[in-house]
C-alpha cells in the first residue's frame, strides 16, 4: 500500500467524522488505525515493538502493540494517551522522574505518585498506600543483513581461547555475582600461573573478611598481594556491597566504576553483610582472566556462596579441570 493510499484514507476519515453517531465515527477511525499499523516498513535498527504496564496510573496491566515500529493513540481527553508516553519516554527510557518531564505540558504538579499511588490531588479513582508498579519497554531489531552482534561475538571459539564466564543469580530479590574462567582444550602453563595469581589476591581479600574488622581491610589485604603479582600492571581489584542492588552499603571504595563515597571502609564489617570480591586481569596476549565471588560476612569470618569451579573449566566437559 503506498503513502497516496493511507493518505486518501486520513482524508476519508477526517470527512466522516462529522456524521451523526459515535458508531459512524468510530468504523473509519479503526479502518485508519489498521490501514496505518499494517502498513510495512518503518525505522531500521532497534525500535519500540511493545509497551508493557502495570499498576501505573490506571492501568492494572496493559500491553500496547507497536508494530512497524508505529504507535497510533486515539481517544478522549484525560483517556491516558499522554501517560503512555510519559510511561515509555521519561520513565521507561531516561528514568527521569522530574515533574516537568512527567508532564507532558511541563507543569509541575505531577510528581511520581500521582501516577502510582493516585488519592485525592491525583484526581485519580483510586488511592494506595503501596503500590509496585511496572514499566517494561520491548524493542526489537528490524536489519536482519546487519545484526547487532559485535564481530567479536561472532568469532568461534577456537582451541586455547580463553572465555570468562561472568553471572549471578536472584534469591527473594537479593542478587549476588559470579565470575569463572574457562577455556576450550587444556590450560597451558601459563594459563595456570595467571588464574592461580588472581585466585591468591582473592584469598587474600577473603581472610580480611570478618564481624568487627574494618572494611577498608580488605582493600588493604587485596592490595598488598596485587604488589606481589607479575601481572600487577594488569590487574584491577574491587570489593562492593551487594543485595536488593549490585552496589550498595557496605560501600568500600571511592574509586570503584559506581561513584559514591566509601564510608563503611572506616566502619566495622558487620554479620549478614554481603560483599563481592573480584579480581579482574586483562593480560595483553591471553585476554580477560577474572574471578568474582559473593561473601558473606559471619560473626567468626566469612561464607563464599559457590566456591566451585575455581580453576580452569574445559570446554565441553561441564567439569573443572
Amino acid at each position: 500500500m503506498s503513502m497516496k493510499s493511507v493518505s486518501e484514507h486520513t482524508f476519508e476519515w477526517a470527512n466522516t467524522t462529522n456524521e451523526a453517531t459515535e458508531g459512524r465515527q468510530a468504523r473509519p477511525i479503526t479502518r485508519f488505525v489498521d490501514i496505518l499499523q499494517a502498513y510495512a516498513g518503518g525505522p531500521q535498527g532497534y525500535r519500540l515493538r511493545r509497551i508493557i504496564l502495570t499498576n501505573f496510573w490506571l492501568y492494572g496491566q496493559q500491553e500496547f502493540e507497536i508494530p512497524h515500529g508505529r504507535l497510533f493513540l486515539a481517544g478522549e481527553n484525560a483517556s491516558g494517551k499522554s501517560t503512555v508516553l510519559t510511561a515509555a519516554l521519561p520513565l521507561g527510557l531516561d528514568g527521569d522522574l522530574r515533574p516537568n518531564r512527567l508532564d507532558t505540558f511541563g507543569g509541575r504538579e505531577r510528581r511520581i505518585e500521582y501516577y502510582v499511588l493516585g488519592g485525592a490531588d491525583s484526581a485519580t479513582p483510586f488511592s494506595h498506600e503501596r503500590r509496585t508498579a511496572y514499566i517494561a519497554l520491548e524493542f526489537e531489531w528490524c536489519d536482519p543483513d546487519h545484526p547487532p552482534i559485535a564481530p567479536e561475538i561472532r568469532q568461534r571459539w577456537e582451541n586455547g581461547d580463553v572465555l570468562s564466564l561472568d553471572s549471578g543469580g536472584n534469591f527473594h530479590g537479593y542478587i549476588g555475582d559470579l565470575a569463572r574462567m574457562a577455556v576450550l582444550g587444556e590450560p597451558d602453563g601459563e594459563l595456570k600461573d595467571l588464574l592461580q595469581e588472581i585466585d591468591t589476591i582473592q584469598r587474600a581479600a577473603f581472610a580480611a573478611v570478618r564481624a568487627g574488622a574494618l572494611g577498608g581491610e580488605i582493600y588493604t589485604a587485596a592490595e598488598t598481594a596485587l604488589k606481589s603479582s607479575k601481572q600487577r600492571n594488569h590487574t584491577e581489584f574491587l570489593a562492593h556491597g551487594m543485595g536488593l542492588v549490585s552496589h550498595e552499603a557496605p560501600r568500600l571504595t571511592a574509586t570503584g566504576p559506581v561513584p559514591y563515597d566509601d564510608p563503611d571502609a572506616h566502619l566495622p564489617l558487620e554479620a549478614g553483610m554481603v560483599v563481592s570480591i573480584e579480581t579482574t586481569m586483562k593480560h595483553p596476549r591471553r585476554g580477560l582472566i577474572k574471578l568474582e565471588d559473593t561473601v558473606a560476612v559471619t560473626a567468626n569470618g566469612y561464607e563464599i556462596f559457590g566456591e566451585g569451579g575455581r580453576g580452569w573449566n574445559i570446554g565441553g566437559t561441564a567439569l573443572p579441570s
